[in-house]
């Protein structure tokens, strides 16, 4: 019963894509001033509660995002697409506790994607968006 369960969560994973091509605009330093309001969560695929969320908003004002300035520099350098963001070097463990990574802006999902564990889904992202 185990191995099926996690043969289920495993065949779940897979079938998560990323959701369409959407950008938004961002300020950034090369960019003209647009704002932004990232709704950004986590959610564990297992359980489908979401364990960690934040709100980044770009250009960075007060919000409760960490490392929003890296973050908005990011997505601004990517043209608004979350999933044109470069991945960073590191090292993440092998365990296997898959989650979803979400951003929406307005109450519109802009990107979702399935990764392995959470630290997959920052370095995939680039260690900033995902970050908190």
């Amino acid at each position: 019963m185990r191995f099926s369960c996690r043969l289920l969560t495993i065949a779940a994973l897979a079938l998560l894509v990323t959701v369409g091509s959407s950008s938004v605009a961002v300020a950034g330093p090369h960019h003209a001033k647009t704002k932004a309001t990232f709704k950004l969560e986590i959610v564990k695929v297992d359980s489908n509660q979401v364990v960690a969320s934040a709100i980044l908003k770009c250009p960075p004002t007060r919000d409760n995002h960490p490392d929003s300035t890296k973050a908005c520099m990011d997505i601004a350098d990517a043209n608004g697409r979350i999933g044109d963001i470069p991945p960073a070097s590191g090292v993440c463990t092998s365990q296997f506790d898959p989650v979803i990574a979400i951003a929406k802006v307005r109450g519109q999902v802009v990107y979702r994607q399935g990764f392995s564990n959470r630290c997959v889904a920052n370095q995939s992202t680039g260690a900033h968006v995902f970050n908190f």
